[in-house]
């Protein structure tokens, strides 16, 4: 089986958090976003995001989808805290 590339990105606080902007990760062939969910740095975002009390949105190709959504090969899974209105 050949691993899955998938591009993560992140914005504004999950920024802050991963310490970067983008990176590639790769991914058994068959995983699902939730397996994505479980790689270190996406709980690290994840759990500082919740520690101030944010739920961010987690999009796959610019969707929202839910946690068994089959990821492929190229997909770029977006980590957005909400925006603060102005």
């Amino acid at each position: 089986m050949n691993p899955l590339r998938v591009k993560l990105k992140f914005f504004s606080l999950a920024r802050d958090a991963a310490g970067l902007h983008e990176t590639v990760v790769e991914l058994a062939e068959g995983s699902k976003l939730r397996d994505l969910m479980k790689l270190e740095i996406v709980k690290k975002v994840l759990d500082f995001l919740k520690s101030l009390g944010v739920e961010p949105a987690i999009l796959v190709n610019g969707e929202k989808v839910g946690d068994e959504h089959p990821l492929r090969d190229g997909d770029e899974v977006a980590i957005l805290p909400p925006s603060s209105g102005g």
